[in-house]
């Protein structure tokens, strides 16, 4: 159960996109209608200090789950995505009367047993160092 394919663009929003994407595919696994949600909301939203992540400069799914425990997930109609065009981050612009759904909890999970053992039961988030040289 996943949704259209995206493009981050010129954006380093990898992260809000592997967020999004995992909240989208659990929303469908509990039975609920297909809903394309708001990338953009995450990359704005959850920047430093909120939290210790930098928009189009990178962050890490986690961060977007701790802010989706407090604020619901927007849908993309709603909070479009136009930090790919632009390769910025712009003004938190949250609404939530629009807000759909929050994530209620996440876990961390290290090592591969563990890791594969989460995959036939829910979606997952999976972060690599690519900034050396085998990438």
């Amino acid at each position: 159960m996943v949704t259209p394919v995206k493009n981050q663009g010129s954006c380093g929003s990898c992260w809000a996109f592997s967020s999004i994407e995992a909240i989208e595919s659990a929303w469908m696994i509990k039975g609920n209608e297909q809903v394309i949600m708001s990338t953009q909301e995450l990359v704005d939203c959850t920047l430093s200090p909120v939290t210790s992540n930098n928009g189009c400069s990178g962050g890490w799914y986690f961060w977007s789950y701790d802010w989706l425990k407090t604020n619901k997930t927007m849908k993309e109609s709603d909070y479009p995505y136009t930090s790919g065009r632009t390769g910025r981050e712009t003004a938190c612009a949250y609404n939530k009367k629009e807000g759909i759904n929050k994530v209620h909890s996440y876990a961390q999970v290290k090592g591969t047993n563990k890791i594969l053992n989460r995959l036939g039961k829910q979606p997952v988030n999976v972060a690599v160092a690519a900034g050396n040289s085998a990438f």
